[in-house]
């Protein structure tokens, strides 16, 4: 799950997220508004959004993300208001709808091949399904491009604490998550750096 969670994050845009100080910040989506009470949602996406490959993202894909996420149960139905907006009926009032939107991905139905067709910051390099590290390189139809100064970024996962405490004292890291960090005071046999 946590590989997953970063996979996600760095190939897929979601519709937004939300800052630590509690604002939105939009990602896919320009706009999400109550319509009628907090039943009714307006989700603007952005103009012209298009994956990797240089095909364009639809609406029919982002109802697709909907159908598969936590808050379908109370999806009564969703239209289609022009190219670049839906509007979700939902079956009871819910005030948090946009923080539902945060996990929810929108992934491309024409792609095959895990990572590699993108919307978010960077697209899979190489990958292998059994792989511990991971290789990326930047997304060249990211509508964000100012946001990915990164040239290039390797991600590895270590099943093992004390491997990554190694790779740690070997100078072999850039970055190392808190919560990763957290994950080591488990082992009484390891002592991070």
């Amino acid at each position: 799950p946590v590989l997953t969670f970063w996979l996600q994050n760095l190939c897929y845009d979601p519709l937004l997220v939300f800052r630590q100080n509690g604002e939105i910040s939009f990602r896919l989506a320009t706009a999400c508004e109550p319509v009628k009470g907090f039943s009714q949602w307006l989700i603007t996406l952005r103009k012209d959004l298009r994956w990797s490959d240089g095909k364009p993202i639809d609406l029919t894909t982002v109802i697709a993300a909907f159908s598969q996420s936590r808050i379908a149960p109370i999806i009564a139905e969703i239209k289609t208001e022009s190219k670049t907006q839906l509007r979700i009926l939902l079956s009871q009032e819910e005030a948090f709808f946009p923080f539902h939107l945060r996990g929810i991905f929108v992934l491309p139905s024409h792609s095959t091949q895990p990572y590699r067709v993108v919307s978010g910051p960077y697209r899979l390099k190489r990958f292998r399904p059994d792989a511990t590290t991971f290789r990326f390189e930047p997304n060249p139809s990211f509508y964000r491009e100012k946001d990915t100064n990164i040239d290039g970024l390797t991600l590895t996962c270590f099943t093992h604490p004390a491997h990554a405490v190694h790779a740690i004292e070997r100078v072999k890291l850039d970055v190392l998550s808190i919560r990763a960090l957290q994950s080591f005071y488990q082992f009484s046999t390891t002592h991070p750096v």
